[in-house]
């Protein structure tokens, strides 16, 4: 392929170079129009309702990860693994900011731990890419982030897409450990061209997350 040998610290079950000579995971990579959507409606119905600059971060933060995550599927380059992978750690923290402040001020103390904290794991990370404490420590964030988001969801109202949302990482969480199987996959592969993985569920899931955020605050 275009990009040579994969240097990433992982390479996912689809099948690298299939469908183009220029993108090693072709489903994976477009499948991150999901996210950039989704950034871009939380940034527009945040200009729309006036929310505060913070959802503004919120909704930058994800494009950002929708970016990274084109890049990283796209090459399968080191480089490419960070810019989707540190954002992604940075979009849980603000998400955590907003969450934790929602009914109060904004905190210049949360704001600054935070920061150091993400600092501190952006420099770790960068170290080595370890990807099973990735999946570990971003797993746990996102739990905690949808504790959040079912509180806030459910003081404003009753909204069907956070409960959808549930579902679809549950069922993604069980599907990737599925393709884990090497065997497995191969099967599938040669009966099905696109056999979608967990970061494709994680795209539709996103949309979910904030159409709830829509919902709920406005």
């Amino acid at each position: 392929g275009l990009w040579g040998p994969p240097t990433s610290s992982i390479d996912w079950c689809e099948r690298n170079y299939v469908v183009t000579y220029y993108i090693a995971e072709f489903f994976n990579t477009i499948s991150n129009i999901g996210l950039i959507l989704a950034g871009g409606y939380t940034i527009y119905t945040s200009y729309k309702y006036g929310f505060e600059p913070r959802f503004y971060v919120l909704g930058a933060g994800v494009i950002i990860v929708g970016l990274g995550s084109a890049a990283f599927h796209c090459t399968l380059q080191y480089w490419g693994q960070l810019w989707d992978e540190v954002p992604m750690v940075w979009s849980m923290l603000i998400w955590i900011y907003v969450f934790l402040r929602m009914t109060k001020d904004g905190s210049v103390l949360l704001a600054v731990s935070l920061l150091c904290y993400g600092m501190i794991w952006s420099y770790i990370h960068a170290l080595g890419a370890y990807t099973v404490e990735f999946q570990v420590h971003f797993g746990l964030m996102v739990f905690v982030g949808v504790v959040f988001l079912r509180n806030a969801v459910l003081r404003h109202c009753q909204c069907f897409p956070l409960h959808v949302f549930v579902i679809v990482l549950v069922s993604a969480a069980l599907h990737q450990s599925l393709r884990e199987d090497k065997r497995l996959t191969q099967v599938h592969q040669s009966r099905v061209p696109f056999f979608p993985e967990f970061n494709q569920y994680f795209q539709v899931s996103s949309l979910l997350v904030c159409s709830s955020l829509s919902y709920a605050f406005v």
